[in-house]
């Protein structure tokens, strides 16, 4: 992948998980949420790094998880073939 697109990426991410977290507390707590009309160029400005940064910790914990079950589910499929390749000698 070009590297215009993992920033695109990243910032896509982060922006995805930012709202997440922006909608889950406003619906445990109605009186903490934030409204659209209090934000302004400021919280843009520092807003767009943040996402940034949380799209990288977002798609480095997915590969590690993916990462993860692939070596479990590969040691499962191995053990499922000795286990069948046993039972038909």
């Amino acid at each position: 992948m070009n590297l215009p697109g993992l920033l695109i990426e990243y910032l896509i991410t982060g922006v995805v998980t930012m709202l997440g977290g922006w909608w889950f507390p406003s619906e445990i707590s109605p009186s903490s949420t934030l409204y659209l009309t209090d934000f302004n160029a400021g919280h843009a400005a520092i807003g767009g790094p943040i996402a940034y940064v949380i799209g990288m910790c977002v798609d480095y914990l997915s590969r590690r998880l993916t990462d993860t079950l692939e070596v479990l589910l590969k040691k499962f499929r191995e053990s499922q073939v000795r286990l069948i390749a046993g039972s038909i000698k």
